[in-house]
């Protein structure tokens, strides 16, 4: 599963974003407070951004669930060569979005772990 880190947009995010916030907190000379409120801000976008990219994923499945039970009754009413190659795409596709979010279960569970000793 990447990282956001990995995400070209939220990468590209981040980036111009960062000018808004130097100015935002330019009256404030220590450097340590300035990076804790860049740091805070960076978690915002972070989780916002994690948010909806996850509500976007979980939609797409929602959405892939539905063409396969609709193509599902097509292949019980006809069964035409398009809707089983309609159907093996969308078994495939849905087998690929659903590992993805296995992994990322895995990932949190290896991190509790980890967190917990």
């Amino acid at each position: 599963m990447p990282s956001l880190v990995e995400d070209v947009n939220f990468v590209t995010l981040l980036n111009e974003s960062m000018p808004t916030w130097l100015d935002e907190f330019k009256e404030v000379s220590d450097k340590r407070i300035l990076w804790d409120l860049i740091k805070c801000r960076i978690r915002q976008v972070s989780m916002k951004y994690g948010k909806e990219k996850a509500r976007k994923k979980r939609e797409q499945i929602t959405d892939i669930e539905a063409s396969l039970k609709t193509c599902k009754e097509n292949c019980g009413r006809c069964t035409s060569p398009e809707y089983l190659e309609q159907l093996k795409i969308l078994k495939l596709e849905y087998r690929s979005k659903y590992e993805n979010l296995s992994q990322g279960v895995i990932v949190r569970s290896r991190a509790t772990c980890y967190e917990k000793g």
